[in-house]
């Protein structure tokens, strides 16, 4: 896939209901240049396609970081810094070189990966590359990748062309790509359960997407717990806090993607300023349908609310979604009680030995199905 099919994986996306916009697609293409597929008719017409992005293992440490406490680290490491912004100043959404310079910072050199090129995928009965005109970036388009985890996305067919074993053919590629890594995720539709489970996926966890419609945010009642007073919008000198708190939480080192997020939608960026300094945060992204927030990480279902709360009182005009995880009570009660419905199911899986150590517990809502 390259950039020329951005529009065509668009409409794939429009075809299946699904909320992408063209820079999810671009992000893909940024992380990974050679780990999207598309597949195309003989007229040269994109009929499906698939994703992946890599992620390393967090880096471990046992204290909260405060943007300060980031900025003296860095200083000691020699790592270059971004000047600091005043707290009410916006990134601009489409500042791509802040993007760039974001996800630069967290960036970590990593031996070579395997080539896919080598790597032969399972044979597919009536239903090879060649004629299903599957074709990705060229190997020289590489870079080095964190390799510690592989998480699958965006396996879509067109309706017209499904059960013709193309989605099988595109997994297969797609799992050719980080066929180096030792587990990979993905999250499953109950359309593509089956497909998965017959390639090596096992569920691990179940999901619904909770969306809200646009309507006006109830305030708090004196009798609920308020963490409001200390929830304020995230800035750029968070971002390391942020990333070592998801890191605590998911087990991977996903700061790129934290940084994309918040360089695309500053006004969806909210922390929680606990005693010993950031405790809590979320970020969020357009879509063509909602407001997708996610990941979501606190210390309690309270505070995660609160800063789902934060989001609502500027966007309670938008509609707005979050997936999250089924064994959740009290947060999934939380975020019924702020008007969100279920909406539709999903199924967390993964195929391999390892799962990244993580603190799920302070995982509230995942960034989203196709990012993890």
């Amino acid at each position: 896939m390259t950039r020329d099919d951005v529009d065509a994986g668009l409409r794939l996306c429009r075809l299946s209901h699904w909320n992408q916009l063209a820079r999810d697609w671009e992000q893909f293409l940024r992380l990974t240049p050679d780990g999207a597929t598309v597949a195309t008719d003989e007229a040269g017409v994109v009929i499906g396609s698939v994703a992946t992005v890599r992620y390393a293992a967090a880096h471990r440490e046992t204290e909260t970081m405060t943007g300060r406490d980031s900025d003296a680290r860095h200083d000691r490491d020699g790592d270059a810094r971004l000047g600091r912004r005043q707290s009410d100043e916006r990134l601009d959404r489409n500042d791509d070189d802040v993007a760039v310079e974001l996800a630069r910072r967290f960036s970590h050199p990593v031996p070579a990966i395997q080539d896919p090129a080598t790597v032969t995928p399972h044979p597919i009965p009536g239903a090879d590359d060649q004629n299903l005109g599957l074709r990705h970036l060229e190997p020289g388009t590489r870079h080095p990748v964190p390799a510690s985890m592989a998480w699958i996305a965006m396996v879509l067919v067109d309706p017209a062309h499904r059960g013709s074993g193309i989605g099988t053919a595109l997994l297969r590629r797609g799992l050719a790509h980080v066929a180096d890594v030792t587990t990979v995720g993905l999250d499953a539709t109950p359309l593509g359960r089956p497909l998965y489970e017959a390639l090596g996926f096992r569920a691990d966890t179940t999901l619904t997407r909770m969306r809200r419609e646009p309507a006006p945010v109830k305030p708090v009642r004196a009798s609920e717990r308020n963490p409001l007073s200390r929830v304020r919008r995230a800035t750029s000198a968070d971002h390391d806090a942020i990333a070592l708190l998801d890191g605590q939480a998911s087990g991977l080192d996903r700061g790129a993607m934290l940084a994309w997020l918040h360089g695309g939608a500053p006004e969806l960026a909210w922390v929680y300023d606990g005693a010993g300094g950031i405790e809590g945060a979320v970020l969020g992204r357009p879509g063509y349908a909602a407001i997708h927030l996610g990941p979501v990480i606190a210390p309690t279902a309270n505070v995660a609310a609160g800063l789902v709360r934060a989001v609502l009182s500027t966007h309670g005009q938008d509609a707005v979604m979050v997936d999250v995880a089924d064994d959740r009570a009290e947060w999934r009660q939380a975020v019924e009680a702020l008007g969100f419905q279920a909406q539709r199911p999903f199924t967390r899986m993964y195929r391999g030995q390892w799962r990244p150590p993580a603190d799920l517990t302070r995982l509230f809502a995942i960034i989203g199905p196709e990012f993890g």
